[in-house]
């Protein structure tokens, strides 16, 4: 459960990254 909700968090986490770099 824990690994889940880490990797989700990470892509959540990568993701916003991505769109404050682009925007």
């Amino acid at each position: 459960m824990f690994n889940v909700i880490s990797t989700t968090t990470t892509i959540i986490i990568t993701g916003t990254i991505i769109r404050v770099g682009a925007g």
